[in-house]
């Protein structure tokens, strides 16, 4: 398989895509919609796969996609709505922006690296920090907001203990 340090050889694809009976998928060095239309013009190929472009940037697949840093904003809001433990938004969050193919911002990749609550990444990307209200058809003690790592794996521990009746 290729490695993203190769570039993908859309012209293997078009031969590919000339002696097959059936339809060819293209997959490599689709960043944007703009590339799919290209790709899928320029090979023949009958649909396009966009992998590590849609991890750095969701709205990829808009014709205006969105700048990273609203996209971050949104993906925040959502795993606050939806209790994701910190450490998984965390996570997302610090790929997107170390994996982006252009340079992107050092200083808000080092405070995601240090952040140990979700008041910290709200400030980061400039948003009200959470609220202490649980979220809609949530428990209050379910709702992660602003707990650090270490607190969320022992509310993880408390809630194993209770359920395997240790």
């Amino acid at each position: 398989a290729q490695r993203y340090e190769t570039p993908a050889d859309w012209g293997a694809i078009r031969r590919i895509v000339a002696a097959s009976p059936g339809p060819v998928i293209l997959n490599g060095d689709v960043y944007s919609r703009q590339d799919a239309e290209r790709a899928m013009s320029e090979c023949g190929a009958a649909a396009v796969m966009i992998a590590r472009a849609a991890q750095w940037n969701a709205s990829v697949f808009s014709a205006s996609p969105l700048p990273l840093s609203e996209v971050s904003r949104q993906y925040v809001e959502v795993a606050m709505r939806y209790g994701n433990p910190l450490h998984n938004t965390k996570y997302s969050l610090i790929q997107a922006w170390v994996e982006q193919p252009k340079p992107v911002s050092k200083p808000i990749t080092q405070r995601l690296y240090v952040a140990k609550s979700y008041a910290e990444i709200c400030d980061i990307f400039g948003m009200d920090p959470p609220g202490d209200e649980p979220v809609t058809g949530q428990n209050e003690e379910d709702v992660e907001f602003g707990y650090t790592r270490e607190q969320q794996d022992a509310k993880l521990q408390r809630d194993l203990q209770i359920k395997l009746g240790d």
